[in-house]
């Protein structure tokens, strides 16, 4: 019977550290901020190294291009009588400046069981967690596709999110989305969705293609969650980041529900 138990997979997390602080290196040292029109050339990058990184894994990977950034959609799907998750996370970044980093923004840093970098907690640490938990979920037979779908306009307010998931909804039909983007409210209640993207991630989940094991009704809506800690191969290394800077283009109640949040840059003192 397919499955692993808790300390299995706390094994599995041991196990994988250096290779993941490998990776969250590599994509924490790409200044992808999306907010800059001058950091265009390295959120493509961001985006192409997450094809790459999704093909190297195993994964079917495709870019979509938007009106700006691009979108990027991966899948490892076992089955078509399998029920389908997506796991929705973002990879551009807010800008890095000021006297609140005490280490360059863009440099990867280990100091014992902290990383500092912009982007290791919000929100390039999670997105790559989900994708080590997909793999090592999948190599036990668990019997699901995995997708996911990273964005690289989160930071600006999403402005070409909702149509371009509309438009190719075909190629992005699931049965139920985790956005990996908040803080737990507790150890066992993540917070509620909020934004855009949440709408739009509902509105692919409800076009779910058909499957012989129907996923539960309470896993067709967008649920957002943080990965917890006892999956997590950062689970004990990736401290709290304070986005201190604002992209202009936030609508007053996504500031307000950002600025609430502990999760700026893990380079802040």
């Amino acid at each position: 019977m397919p499955g692993f138990t808790r300390e299995e997979l706390k094994s599995y997390a041991r196990g994988k550290r250096a290779e993941f602080e490998g990776v969250l290196e590599k994509i924490v040292e790409i200044p992808s901020v999306s907010v800059e029109p001058g950091r265009k050339a390295d959120v493509r990058r961001a985006a192409e190294y997450a094809v790459s990184l999704l093909e190297s894994s195993g994964a079917k990977a495709k870019l979509y291009e938007t009106k700006g950034h691009p979108l990027v959609y991966g899948r490892f799907d076992r089955g078509p009588n399998y029920p389908t998750v997506t796991v929705y996370n973002h990879l551009d970044v807010q800008p890095a400046e000021g006297p609140d980093w005490n280490t360059e923004p863009f440099d990867f840093i280990r100091e014992g069981d902290k990383y500092r970098g912009r982007g290791t907690t919000d929100d390039k640490g999670p997105a790559i967690t989900a994708l080590f938990g997909a793999r090592y979920a999948l190599d036990q037979n668990v019997p699901l596709n995995i997708h996911f779908l990273w964005e690289l306009e989160e930071e600006i307010g999403s402005p070409n999110f909702e149509t371009t998931i509309r438009a190719n909804a075909k190629d992005f039909a699931t049965n139920s989305v985790v956005v990996s983007d908040t803080v737990w409210v507790s150890r066992s209640r993540p917070a509620p969705p909020a934004c855009g993207a949440c709408r739009a991630c509902a509105s692919i989940s409800r076009r779910a293609r058909p499957t012989s094991t129907p996923a539960p009704p309470a896993a067709r809506r967008a649920t957002r969650s943080r990965s917890s800690a006892s999956s997590s191969p950062s689970a004990s290394t990736a401290r709290p980041e304070r986005s201190r800077s604002r992209a202009s283009t936030r609508t007053s109640s996504r500031r307000r529900r950002r600025s609430s949040r502990t999760s700026g840059n893990a380079g802040s003192p």
